[in-house]
């Protein structure tokens, strides 16, 4: 599913950012968008975190987002980053918790992506890649 950027609220970091996650949880997904016109220079780096209980479907995810203008993510800046997260069942937690990261991070999309699965996750973050410079953007599935 394509999507597109509309606006981004100053495209730096902002947001709640909930660092706790990370060695508190366990990644079960992860996303990078990196150039192929640019010796793989990375653009985005999205991950799914979970606390592992007795019942998956009721399991909250958690989201984080780190998006970069390419080369200052190797210097160790981020352009912008979030949080988010998803509970409950019935519907794609890992978009919902995703999409509220975006949002998080200042990010609005032309269509929302909560709860409507990978093929929107992909578009969206290939979508926010394209808006910070990445002009040949390959998506990275890890842990999936």
């Amino acid at each position: 599913m394509e999507n597109k950027v509309l606006s981004t609220s100053t495209f730096q970091e902002v947001g709640t950012f909930n660092r706790k996650l990370r060695g508190t949880k366990e990644v079960i997904a992860g996303y990078k968008v990196i150039d192929l016109a640019d010796d793989g220079t990375e653009y985005v780096d999205c991950r799914v975190y979970t606390a592992r209980k007795a019942n998956p479907s009721g399991t909250v995810l958690y989201a984080l987002i780190w998006v970069s203008t390419g080369k200052d993510c190797e210097k160790g800046s981020v352009y912008t980053q979030g949080s988010g997260s998803a509970g409950g069942c019935g519907y794609d937690k890992k978009s919902a918790a995703i999409g509220d990261a975006i949002r998080d991070a200042g990010i609005e999309l032309e269509s929302r992506i909560d709860g409507v699965g990978d093929e929107a996750i992909e578009g969206a973050l290939k979508a926010i890649a394209e808006f910070g410079g990445c002009k040949a953007p390959l998506l990275v599935k890890f842990y999936a």
